[in-house]
């Protein structure tokens, strides 16, 4: 993935937003959602990784008058357990009101970095991913159930500005595949099926969705991902997308996807990977390796931008940040990392 950019003039304020694409139930800082134990799904083969995630923003030329940063926080969930956060310099977490996607915001006034001057916001924790099994034998059988019609419901069903539920082309094939099949598992799959069917991998430079995949058959991880939510969330199946990053690389992001069966339990699917093989395919419906960090489960992430209030991002992943200047010169840059590196086997 790679960036977004957006401007905007405002009489005598210059604004500049910039909010990267390049390419989470409870939270280990008292952010928690209870959980049920899956039926389904195993979570074993645990690997530990040391995280780093940070931003620096360095001033060219221009007085500054505020600054405010975001970095999404891995948040526990049963593929995935956070331990030990630490957010240099120490700065309050807000979490998104559907309670899939936190970020550490840093909101400057003062001691701004005058020309040439940078500043920084890093989190760094350590993390526990465990391998996902899904299987195969029971979500073949899973019985046909209803689902109620809850507030997580509401939430991962809602139409998205990049998963957009309501378009004739998306609801139309949705339609289709609901009314060939009879589970929310049957419907989930032959809507994979589908998507990797109709589309190839092609780097974008940015995250086009659910519509942009449909359209033009070829897309990134992200887009894939959107898809794949669209169409389930469509046929009245509640999916979300998944944010995150390799934790065994450096810069190196990736996004997939979960749907909930009536039960409550969230099945794991990559669909670029398993766009690779037809063993990779039958191995991402329902199971994911043990190497990845996942951020931000939902794409449109609320919360509230310091001097504005409420603001809305369509996609969150290495981070966000705006500014401020009174007077403009050369504008200031950002430059986003993740990084993480194997500690050991946890047995």
């Amino acid at each position: 993935m790679s960036s977004k950019y957006q401007r905007a003039v405002s009489q005598d304020v210059f604004i500049f937003r910039a909010v990267f694409v390049a390419t989470a139930i409870a939270f280990a800082n008292g952010l928690c959602v209870a959980s049920t134990p899956s039926k389904i799904v195993r979570y074993t083969n645990p690997r530990t990784y040391d995280i780093e995630h940070s931003v620096v923003v360095t001033n060219d030329s221009s007085v500054l008058t505020s600054l405010e940063m975001w970095i999404p926080v891995a948040q526990n969930h049963p593929e995935q357990a956070v331990r030990h956060i630490k957010i240099t310099p120490n700065v309050p977490i807000f979490r998104d009101p559907t309670g899939t996607a936190a970020v550490a915001k840093l909101f400057m006034t003062k001691d701004l970095p005058a020309e040439g001057q940078s500043v920084s916001l890093k989190v760094s924790y350590e993390l526990t991913a465990r391998e996902v099994i899904a299987d195969k034998a029971a979500l073949a059988r899973y019985p046909y159930k209803p689902y109620r019609k809850n507030k997580t419901y509401v939430d991962f069903t809602r139409k998205e500005k990049k998963i957009e539920i309501d378009l004739p082309e998306i609801t139309s094939q949705a339609a289709l595949i609901k009314a060939e099949q009879r589970s929310a598992v049957s419907i989930a799959r032959a809507a994979y099926d589908w998507v990797l069917e109709r589309t190839s991998y092609k780097l974008i430079e940015g995250f086009g969705g659910a519509a942009y995949c449909l359209r033009k058959c070829h897309g990134e991880c992200g887009d894939y991902s959107a898809l794949f939510v669209a169409l389930c969330r469509a046929a009245g199946i509640p999916a979300r997308p998944v944010t995150g990053f390799w934790a065994d690389k450096t810069d190196s992001w990736h996004v997939w996807a979960e749907f909930m069966l009536p039960s409550g339990e969230w099945i794991a699917v990559d669909c670029s990977l398993g766009d690779q093989s037809e063993k990779k395919r039958e191995y991402y419906f329902g199971s994911l390796d043990n190497r990845r960090v996942a951020l931000c489960k939902t794409f449109d992430v609320v919360l509230a931008e310091a001097r504005t209030g409420k603001k809305e991002i369509d996609f969150l992943q290495t981070g966000a940040w705006w500014w401020y200047a009174s007077k403009i010169g050369r504008p200031p840059t950002a430059k986003f990392t993740a990084q993480g590196q194997p500690v050991q086997d946890t047995h």
